[in-house]
């Protein structure tokens, strides 16, 4: 705000006329009376301005305390939790298909066995030529093809320390290991 008279001869900030001036505190520019009250709703503009930016201050304020799932940071977590998901799901598929590839080769390779066996049998069958020996040994071939179905202590799936890592099938002393 302006205050006291200045009887030195100075030029109005505003008009540069030389007339009675006073002096503002604030900003230390002189004004004719005219222009001082001009110069004193400008800065009471000024504080009406800040007023208004202290109120829209005060409702974002107001909105951090009554939605804090709106912070940045939260939503910055929430991004990253669903992109960590969306990583843990595809290394899950990863891991799923790795082990049904693994689980088909396996499959198939004891079929084979199986039809091999299956037309052993059909040729005693066929040919009428076959005794005990012939059948302990299909039932040994059979029961070792069922304990190599069955057989799961093959595979080891290990959960990596790492967050999230491409799932791996390894060899590991005559075991594979799925690493996920």
């Amino acid at each position: 705000m302006a205050s006291s008279l200045n009887h030195a001869q100075t030029k109005c900030f505003t008009c540069t006329k030389g007339k009675a001036m006073y002096k503002c505190e604030g900003c230390g520019q002189s004004f004719c009376f005219p222009h001082l009250a001009d110069h004193n709703r400008q800065i009471a503009q000024a504080l009406d301005d800040i007023e208004d930016y202290r109120n829209i201050f005060k409702q974002t304020l107001t909105q951090y305390q009554q939605q804090p799932d709106e912070h940045l940071f939260i939503k910055r977590i929430n991004h990253w939790e669903q992109n960590s998901i969306q990583l843990i799901q595809q290394t899950a598929q990863q891991a799923r298909d790795t082990i049904y590839e693994y689980i088909n080769k396996r499959v198939a390779k004891i079929d084979m066995k199986l039809n091999t066996l299956t037309n052993e049998m059909r040729e005693y069958r066929n040919e009428n030529d076959f005794n005990e020996i012939h059948l302990k040994y299909l039932k040994f071939e059979l029961n070792c093809l069922q304990e190599e179905l069955d057989r799961s202590n093959d595979i080891e799936i290990k959960e990596d320390s790492i967050l999230i890592r491409n799932s791996m099938l390894s060899k590991r002393k005559n075991r594979n290991v799925l690493l996920i």
